[in-house]
């Protein structure tokens, strides 16, 4: 091994277990998900699907990948009428194969603006997306929820072809038999990507967008807990926007992962972290609302949570070894999102998010160094991985 990579290995994951993650996007997958990522499945080329690959001596490697989409189709208990790509690489690829597959070039693409919580990757300026379709926006409403009588009328509007839900900051659930009527009065297709709630929908503690929407995508390394990777749902084939669309070969070794995180996701243990995730943002969001903090849309139903702050907060914290993100808040105020999935899988406690809670206040309110060092390893200490 290169030992200068083995020495960057390994202050990598010392900080891993040293400082405390609360990026929403972010977790820590098992051991015997990570297993398959060093297997020798990277020794091999698959390109094309189970039983049409343009390369032979893939009997095997095709087993590997139904398996992926069986495990699946069983951890969201889904009829055979979807149909599972696991192929994609991750959430931001898995979108633009949907859409260029099942839609032509210059189609109008409705998504949630940025600024209010949709995803850049959904058509923001700069994505693909926005190059290859027509792209417009819908915004959430003064107290930051999904304003639906507002979406009916943008619908109206612009007549797009497809709109997309599922945010990367929106702590919310989503009523998406309502989107999915207002879709069906719009004629447009309702497109969900659940890529931050993928394992709490799993452990049917949010709401499924499989009831209504007409197609899903996801990432498999957030709150589902597997490898970075992507998957698309649909009603529709749509494997040509994969391959040869966009990607060539697939990563079966991370196919193979996305397989076991699936079968661990319908464990006990899953969706006991899962509930605790929950549990953990809420109490967050209930410690800082009741510590004087602006919470966006005032609490959560997910693993996330909003807060208002000063400019530049996510860089004070981030040096004190407490992760997170900054964020627009609706109000046009700067804020950092608060996810607790990692925290969870760690397997502290109530204790433990308390103490974070009160860390976050501390060095937002100008403290540092020691003090807060010193929270920051009583916490990690009772880290379990």
């Amino acid at each position: 091994m290169d030992p200068v990579l083995q020495q960057l290995l390994d202050a990598e994951h010392q900080k891993q277990v040293s400082t405390i993650n609360l990026i929403a996007s972010e977790n820590f997958a098992t051991e015997t998900t990570l297993r398959p990522l060093s297997s020798c499945l990277s020794n091999k080329y698959a390109e094309g699907e189970p039983g049409d690959r343009c390369y032979p001596g893939v009997e095997i490697i095709d087993k590997i990948e139904l398996l992926a989409m069986q495990r699946l189709k069983q951890l969201y208990n889904l009829s055979d009428e979807w149909i599972i790509n696991v192929q994609p690489l991750s959430g931001a690829p898995a979108n633009l194969e949907l859409l260029t597959a099942l839609f032509p070039l210059q189609s109008k693409v409705m998504m949630l603006t940025h600024d209010h919580g949709g995803h850049m990757s959904h058509g923001d300026a700069g994505s693909l997306i926005s190059k290859l379709f027509k792209v417009s926006q819908y915004y959430l409403g003064s107290n930051a929820l999904l304003d639906y009588e507002h979406i009916k009328q943008r619908l109206s509007e612009e007549k797009p072809d497809v709109l997309i839900a599922g945010f990367s900051c929106y702590p919310r659930d989503i009523d998406y038999k309502t989107l999915k009527q207002l879709c069906t009065e719009a004629n447009c297709h309702f497109h969900v990507d659940m890529a931050h709630i993928a394992g709490l929908v799993a452990a049917k503690l949010m709401s499924s967008p499989f009831i209504y929407a007409d197609s899903v995508t996801t990432t498999t390394h957030k709150t589902l807990r597997g490898p970075r990777g992507g998957v698309i749902f649909s009603k529709t084939k749509c494997h040509s926007g994969v391959f040869p669309g966009v990607q060539a070969g697939p990563h079966m070794a991370t196919v193979a992962s996305v397989a076991q995180a699936a079968f661990e996701a319908q464990q006990d243990s899953f969706k006991s972290y899962c509930a605790k995730t929950i549990q953990f943002s809420k109490l967050s969001g209930e410690w800082f609302v009741k510590n004087g903090f602006n919470v966006q849309t005032g609490g959560t139903d997910s693993h996330m949570i909003l807060v208002e702050t000063v400019i530049g907060a996510e860089e004070l914290l981030g040096a004190e070894g407490i992760y997170v993100n900054g964020v627009h808040m609706v109000n046009g105020k700067h804020g950092v999102r608060m996810g607790w999935a990692c925290m969870a899988s760690f397997g502290v406690g109530e204790a433990e998010v308390m103490l974070v809670c009160e860390a976050v206040k501390r060095v937002l309110n100008g403290e540092r160094g020691q003090e807060i060092q010193k929270i920051v390893q009583e916490v990690t200490k009772k880290f379990k991985y």
